[in-house]
Order: structure tokens, then sequence, then C-alpha cells
């Protein structure tokens, strides 16, 4: 499989769109598994504009979800081609996102994190463009903003601000100005937002809306503590890719090791997020796909030994299957 994903054949992704479904067959064919899931997050009534009633069918919401997913890859992978992060062109990158976004039960349904994704893969391409941008302060403003509405979906997403400094740190020379750009862009959302409420004789509204409550949104799965157990296979994987990034980072131009320098900061800061900071869903997760597909294909885009790279990978797939299975 990953041998047919190394060719930049076209028709690859409708096998990669094929594969994203596989990754669900299991749940599609048991849905009695699907429930609710509760959000405890500001302004998670956002998404009330959007009709959800289809998405309170199982089955409408894993298959709307995956074609979100093989979108959501296909970007990603277009990213990876614009700014030259390997030799030769690729489907593993959308492969490594398509395959890390169906790793856990609860990744396979509709839920906020989902749209947050797109913004993530939107900052990612800002990230990447302060090589050679001469208009930084535009790039850390939009990046801001981005950050700061998505956190209007899932308040977590605003603990990804820090990388927008850390890359500026990595990419350039320290500049106040930028620094000062970047608060400001994550501020403006929220007094905006904060204004609309005032005008509208609301202000105390704005205020309890800090409070915890709860909104149910008919869109993820329940989740099983033995789903831990697929960060094995996983794990090994990480590991052989961060040493083939290794073997390969001073063989990259400039551009490329900072660009994964960052990558690397921001899966820490997501991962960090979800061990350090209290009553944390395994969604949380989910915003560290990205990163790590583009980490995880630079092994099985370099790996020479056919058979061992290719079983470590069914292994993380039966791995997929197993915890939707029992």
């Amino acid at each position: 499989m990953i041998n047919l994903f190394r060719k930049a054949q076209p028709s690859n992704l409708f096998f990669l769109f094929i594969i994203i479904l596989l990754l669900r067959a299991a749940v599609l064919l048991n849905p009695r598994i699907y429930t609710a899931l509760i959000i405890y997050q500001p302004f998670a009534k956002i998404l009330t504009f959007f009709t959800f009633s289809f998405l309170s069918n199982p089955v409408a919401n894993i298959l709307f979800t995956a074609v979100i997913v093989f979108i959501q890859s296909v970007i990603l992978g277009r990213i990876i081609t614009k700014y030259n992060f390997f030799h030769k062109t690729s489907y593993i990158p959308e492969l490594m996102y398509a395959v890390l976004s169906s790793l856990f039960t609860p990744f396979l349904t509709f839920s906020p994190i989902i749209i947050c994704n797109f913004l993530l893969l939107w900052i990612l391409d800002r990230i990447f463009s302060l090589y050679r941008t001469t208009n930084t302060m535009g790039s850390v403003f939009d990046m801001a903003i981005i950050i700061s509405i998505g956190s209007l979906l899932y308040f977590p997403f605003i603990f990804i601000f820090p990388i927008i400094w850390i890359s500026l740190l990595i990419f350039r020379a320290f500049l106040w100005k930028e620094w000062m750009t970047a608060l400001i862009g994550l501020a403006i959302p929220y007094i905006l937002l904060g204004t609309w409420y005032f005008w509208n004789n609301d202000f105390n509204d704005f205020y309890n809306v800090w409070l915890p409550f709860k909104f149910v949104v008919p869109s993820a799965l329940a989740i099983e503590a033995e789903d831990y157990y697929a960060l094995i296979p996983l794990g090994i994987i990480l590991l052989l890719s961060l040493n083939s990034v290794r073997v390969m980072f001073f063989k990259n131009v400039i551009q490329i090791r900072k660009s994964l320098q960052s990558l690397a900061v921001l899966a820490l800061v997501i991962v960090a997020a979800f061990f350090l900071l209290p009553n944390m869903k395994i969604n949380q997760l989910m915003l560290a796909t990205a990163p790590l597909a583009v980490f995880m294909a630079f092994y099985f885009n370099n790996a020479r030994i056919r058979w061992f790279y290719e079983s470590i990978f069914l292994l993380l797939i039966i791995s997929i299957f197993y915890f939707q299975l029992f």
C-alpha cells in the first residue's frame, strides 16, 4: 500500500477515499456505539447556525466527517508540495493524515475540532510562508485571528497561540511589533463579539458565556480507555519517523529545517495541552494529525526495507480496526 502512494498518480486520490471509508467500516456496520458529544466550550452555540439534524444520524455523520477528512488530506498534500518538503511528489502525507484522523474512534464523527483542523492547515501554510514573506506582520495578524476564531468554536484551540511567537523566533529575528500584532489579532474577534453583546444590552451574557455550560451536539462516539493502546504501533512509527527526520535534517534546505522545527513545537504544544489541562478529551489529539502526518511521511517516503515498513503500517491499520470492534 505504501508503495502505491509513493507514486504521484491522481488515481491515488480515489484509493485514498476508499481507505478513509474502510477505516470507518467497523463503526458504519455497528452504529449503535454512536452517542452524543457534550461540549464544554464558550460560544459552541455558534455551531447552531448550521443545520445539524442530518448529523444526528450516525451513518450520515460518519460519512460527512469522512468527506471532510478527505478534503483536509488533499489540502495538507498541496501545502507539502507547495513548499517542497520532499524531493519527489507523493501521496504519502495525504495517506498519513487520513490514517491518523481515524486512529481513535472519537475521531470518526463531526465535532468543532474538525473545523479547527481546517484553520490549523491554514495556519501551517502561513507559518511555512514566513521564510520568504516580506509582509510578515500581515501573516502574523492572519494567524492570530484564525486562532481566535477557532477558539470560539473549540476553546483549547487558543493554546496553540504560542506557536506564532515560536515560529517567528525560528524563522526571523525578534521584532516586538510582530509579537504585539499577534496579540492584537488574537483579541479582535473577542472585542468585536463583546461589542455586539454590549450594543444589544447583553454584556452580562458575554460574561456568563465563559462559565462552564453544556451544549449537546450529536457528533461523537463513546471512548474506551483501551483505545490508548493504539498508541503503541503509532509510537513505533513516530520513533522511526523522528530518526528519519534526524538523518535527513541537514540534507534539506533551510526553509524546510525551520518548518520542521515549527511542526515539532506545534505537536508538542498540542500533546502537552492534552496531558496538562484538566478534563481534556481524546479528541484534542486530532489537532496533532497534520504535524505528525508530515513527520510520518518522512519515514514512509524514505524507508527502504519494504516488508518492514509495509508490516508496521499494516499493524497500525489493524490496531485501528481492533479498537473499533472491541
